[in-house]
């Protein structure tokens, strides 16, 4: 029987996904997503945590809330971007409105509840991306 090949790209464990947002729940539910695609999971409850976590942490993705204290999630990505030019990044919103998706230009928008294979889908696209 012939042997599969890995596809080119990174092998699961060189995946890190950094989730931020300030509810526990909403951390557990996706981490169990993205583990599920094997990924290594990191989680920050604020956007300056996250950006600490990225100065020690190589990360393929950040999916940041869009309302969090402190520093919005638009505010964080915009600081991915500016100081990790190459992770990808998804912004996640529970009240989506045209305002949000206006400020989030250059970073894909998710709306949480929506099809968690959709959600997935993105974030791997992403990851994708990240590893051009």
């Amino acid at each position: 029987m012939a042997k599969l090949k890995r596809a080119v790209g990174p092998a699961p464990s060189d995946i890190a996904v950094l989730l931020v947002d300030d509810s526990p729940l909403f951390l557990d539910s996706l981490s169990a997503l993205l583990a599920s695609a094997d990924m290594r999971i990191l989680t920050a409850r604020s956007g300056l945590h996250a950006l600490e976590l990225l100065q020690q942490e190589p990360v393929s993705v950040v999916v940041a809330d869009y309302y969090m204290p402190g520093m919005d999630g638009v505010t964080l990505l915009g600081e991915v971007a500016r100081l990790f030019p190459g992770v990808g990044r998804v912004l996640m919103t529970g009240m989506p409105d045209a305002d949000i998706v206006l400020e989030a230009r250059g970073h894909r928008v998710l709306v949480k509840g929506m099809d968690p294979n959709l959600i997935l889908r993105v974030i791997q696209r992403e990851v994708r991306k990240s590893y051009g």
